[in-house]
């Protein structure tokens, strides 16, 4: 109170707004000690929230990796009758070549498909013992440019196998995109899953927040009426409020960024061992974007939540 009586009614200097702002961050700490109960209990929903929406980028992240990563990996097998000539298949190749949605085309000879196979197997290759010929056919590996989703991808080898599936010298067209088309619905329905929980979360860190602020206004409800009768702008009254809000969530952001980052670094190997197909990897600079991604997040629902509160409850 001594500072805003220190006031004066003209424009401010640098020192005076040095001297409001050391006000707004006194008065701001002060209004987190009385209302100690709530302030801990914005401040751990604003931190569970944020933790949660951690490991949900994290996890999105390297699915859509791991998609990607799958995604360029599926090839065509265009399987070869015997009797092919060179100069036939040479002009499968071409033709595969000059398609604008094809990367590269790979010739497989039977006898290297053959020692492919013998290698995958390792000590059950022993069953060709009783094989007199390689059953392998010549084969054509095609490798299809990157497409933005799975269903365009699709397209493309559909399209590629309705133009050579009349081609007399393919016996078979072979090609796998169920995986990646289970993988990107999966993961479209995490997606749809963490957003309806992250949101409920958010809604009950603004609820909290916009609570923890409400009980301060109404307890100094009079000490602000006094405020206003000494000539104290609506911002003044405001700012130690709305900075109350924002420092509950930096401190929700800054304590879910700690065990997150544990989590993350040390739990990894975990994650890793449950879901191997992702190989999920921590480094420092990645964990630092998603950090100021998150702290940003738990300043707004914090800012947002604490002007709101005092808009409906001060009524200025």
């Amino acid at each position: 109170m001594v500072e805003l009586l220190k006031m004066k009614t003209g424009e401010h200097t640098i020192m005076e707004n040095i001297r409001n702002f050391g006000y707004f961050i006194k008065e701001s700490f002060s209004n987190l000690r009385k209302g100690s109960v709530m302030t801990v209990a914005a401040i751990t929903i604003i931190a569970i929230t944020i933790f949660l929406v951690g490991l949900f980028l994290i996890f999105e992240k390297h699915l859509h990796i791991f998609s990607v990563k799958l995604k360029s990996n599926i090839k065509v097998n265009f399987y070869l009758k015997p009797e092919i000539t060179d100069q036939l298949r040479e002009d499968i190749v071409e033709s595969l070549k000059n398609r604008d949605t094809v990367d590269s085309v790979l010739y497989i000879s039977p006898e290297t498909a053959f020692k492919e196979l013998q290698n995958d197997l390792g000590m059950d290759k022993q069953i060709f013992d009783f094989i007199d010929e390689n059953p392998l056919p010549p084969t054509l590996e095609v490798k299809l440019k990157e497409t933005s989703g799975s269903g365009e991808l699709e397209k493309n080898i559909k399209s590629l196998i309705e133009y050579y599936k009349s081609n007399e010298f393919i016996q078979d067209i072979d090609y796998a995109t169920g995986i990646l088309n289970r993988v990107e619905k999966v993961s479209e329905m995490l997606r749809e899953i963490a957003l309806m929980m992250i949101m409920l979360l958010v809604a009950a860190a603004f609820l909290i927040v916009f609570n923890a602020i409400k009980i301060t206004v109404v307890a100094r409800s009079e000490e602000i009426e006094i405020m206003k009768l000494v000539g104290a702008t609506n911002w003044f009254i405001r700012w130690p409020f709305i900075i109350e809000g924002f420092l509950q969530g930096l401190f929700g952001a800054f304590f879910s960024c700690v065990v997150l980052y544990f989590v993350y670094k040390y739990g990894i190997k975990e994650f890793n061992y449950v879901l191997p197909f992702l190989q999920m990897s921590f480094t420092l600079k990645s964990f630092l974007i998603l950090s100021v991604r998150l702290f940003s997040l738990g300043m707004i629902i914090g800012t947002i939540s604490s002007y709101l509160a005092i808009r409906k409850f001060l009524k200025i």
